[in-house]
């Protein structure tokens, strides 16, 4: 697994503010440092900075998320 979230990667994404079941979804674009109003686009970000709202990202089923709402496709233990 690496440790960058990428465009075109695809992850798990719980709607409802995170309280949803995850369901898989592509990343379409990021932006970080968002907090306070219009962030940066960026291709990639490390996975350690995808926490809270710092980070959000437009997904291929016309959803946007927070970083606390998506996780790596990785972690899910079958």
């Amino acid at each position: 697994m690496t440790n960058e979230l990428r465009i075109g990667d695809t992850i798990l994404w719980a709607g409802s503010w995170g309280k949803e079941a995850y369901k898989e979804a592509i990343i379409e674009t990021i932006e970080i440092d968002c907090e306070h109003g219009e962030g940066s686009k960026v291709s990639s970000v490390d996975w350690e900075a995808v926490v809270d709202r710092t980070v959000t990202v437009v997904l291929d089923n016309n959803h946007w998320a927070y970083g606390f709402q998506i996780k790596p496709l990785e972690e899910v233990v079958t």
